[in-house]
């Protein structure tokens, strides 16, 4: 009999060398996702991702839930779990402009792909500008934004109908 613990060898051509090489360069392409945000045409706007891990929308979730108070926290936890999400997840924002060049949205630092922060947040009008805001603030509609985090978790290969019942809070 031979070593339990080793790995069996295979053909560089057989069905499982294949399966474990399409496994690597997926694993490879899905270290970030681009997402636009919806509504925005003039310029743009696109967001690039990390992938959502399994459990950040449940805990972010109960993390609002916990928190909530007031009857208005209450009913904005599925919308602050997703911009809680989105804003952790988030590598960077930016357009293209004309000429197809990506740039951030900081006119001070436009080479630079600004995340949801305080200063993004300062630059989108926010009077109380926090990561949170600023992710809010990016989105014409609430229900954007959650659509947007919707997106991003079934690109992280989760459900779309799980992640959208989570987010109202079902």
């Amino acid at each position: 009999m031979g070593d339990e613990t080793s790995v069996p060898t295979t053909a560089p051509d057989s069905a499982l060398a294949r399966l474990r090489a399409q496994r690597s360069k997926l694993a490879d392409e899905a270290h970030q996702f681009h997402v636009h945000v919806p509504r925005t045409t003039d310029p743009a706007i696109h967001v690039a991702y990390a992938p959502v891990d399994p459990g950040a929308m449940e805990e972010a979730i109960e993390r609002r839930k916990k928190a909530a108070k007031s009857p208005t926290a209450k009913r904005n936890v599925g919308l602050l779990a997703a911009a809680d999400v989105l804003v952790e997840h988030c590598q960077g924002i930016y357009t293209v402009d004309e000429a197809g060049k990506e740039m951030g949205l900081d006119p001070a630092a436009p080479d630079v792909w600004p995340r949801f922060t305080e200063r993004l947040g300062e630059l989108l009008g926010e009077e109380t500008p926090t990561a949170v805001a600023a992710c809010i603030a990016l989105f014409t509609t609430k229900m954007d934004l959650i659509a947007h985090c919707n997106t991003l978790v079934v690109l992280s290969g989760g459900s779309a109908d799980a992640a959208e019942e989570r987010f109202r809070g079902e």
